[in-house]
């Protein structure tokens, strides 16, 4: 993941715009997700998906463990393991929604951190100033409106691609109320 700080500072140099400077190294982590559990599917012989789905129900296995080391009540660790199947299935179907919030998360973190940083060291980079006027294009409530109305249509496909790009566009706004935020505490 260190290519994507790479690629963070190659966009920021050319004084590309916020957009491009999250988007290009979130569209990098998240190719390198894709690479890896294809390429582990094809060694393993299974789907890329099984794959994911092990890898979660594996992580799900041990925060079980974990939670019955912890002091919980007896009925609260047996809700979690008798429901062990239908969160590892939760989980696996909004999987492409949480790969892509983790990347730009992580992205826009390490360009707050990066901003603040260079800053102390002088260096002050235009586009990262303007962080708290960012705004949503006006395009993406659409979206948002037509993920959310797909939730009614009663097929497996349309309800799985319809959660996860309502989940991406609701952390966009998130992120947009953050920008928000930041703005009356400058003030």
């Amino acid at each position: 993941m260190g290519m994507a700080g790479l690629l963070i500072a190659q966009v920021a140099a050319r004084n590309g715009s916020i957009e491009k400077t999250v988007i290009y190294p979130s569209i990098f982590i998240i190719a390198a997700i894709c690479i890896y559990f294809v390429y582990g599917g094809s060694v393993l012989s299974i789907n890329p998906w099984q794959l994911v789905e092990r890898h979660i129900a594996a992580a799900v296995e041990e925060n079980i463990k974990l939670y019955s080391q912890l002091p919980f009540r007896a009925e609260d660790i047996n809700f979690f393991k008798d429901n062990k199947q239908d969160i590892t299935n939760g989980l696996t179907r909004i999987f492409p929604a949480l790969v892509v919030i983790t990347a730009t998360l992580i992205v826009w973190a390490n360009i707050l951190l990066g901003k603040r940083i260079l800053g102390k060291a002088g260096i002050v980079l235009p586009k990262f100033t303007a962080l708290n006027r960012w705004k949503v294009p006006e395009f993406i409530i659409w979206i948002f409106i037509v993920s959310g109305g797909l939730f009614f249509v009663q097929n497996k496909d349309i309800t799985f691609f319809s959660s996860n790009i309502f989940l991406v566009t609701s952390f966009i706004y998130l992120l947009q109320g953050l920008a928000i935020v930041s703005f009356f505490f400058q003030k």
